[in-house]
């Protein structure tokens, strides 16, 4: 979880600079009005941080994959010579797979959509005469709403089950 927003928040702060991170939270706010208030330059940078946010949070999943996978193959060694105790290689798995999870769900179910919206919200409502209309208040589905809330759910879930995994398997061993 750590390493999949991390590096997703961190590339981001180094990809853009401080003002238009101080935008973030606005356009937060913005996606969850009923209609649009901000002018189309604000839609389009909008748009481009939730790419960023996207793209590097699938990228971090990857990311957190790979360490993952380098952690099973150094635990290999002492995986064989334990009797093949699969718990020594469980560490490194968990973070393989739970590294992918969090990095497609938050790009794909939070990030997209968010996206999505702002993209939508930019297309011209009309065309009359060969002149284009500026991006035109639109109110935004609350299907988007339901999406969103239950992704994010289903993240606070995850990360409490691992948590009680994780104090669980403490408990086992001390």
């Amino acid at each position: 979880f750590a390493i999949v927003f991390g590096i997703t928040i961190g590339g981001t702060m180094m990809a853009s600079n401080t003002e238009d991170m101080r935008k973030l939270s606005l356009a937060v706010k913005t996606a969850f009005s009923d209609t649009v208030k901000s002018n189309p330059c604000e839609l389009k940078l909008y748009v481009r941080m939730f790419s960023l946010l996207s793209r590097y949070s699938m990228h971090a999943g990857w990311f957190g994959f790979l360490l993952g996978v380098m952690s099973m193959l150094i635990s290999l060694e002492d995986f064989i010579e334990h009797d093949r105790n699969i718990g020594i290689l469980a560490g490194g798995l968990a973070l393989a797979l739970m590294s992918l999870v969090f990095g497609t769900m938050s790009s794909k179910f939070i990030f997209d959509p968010l996206k999505h919206c702002f993209e939508r919200d930019l297309q011209p409502a009309s065309e009359s005469d060969g002149d284009k209309i500026e991006a035109q208040p639109q109110p935004k589905p609350a299907m988007f709403k339901v999406i969103l809330f239950s992704s994010l759910a289903l993240l606070l879930i995850a990360v409490v089950v691992l948590v009680s995994l994780r104090v669980s398997m403490l408990e086992k061993g001390g």
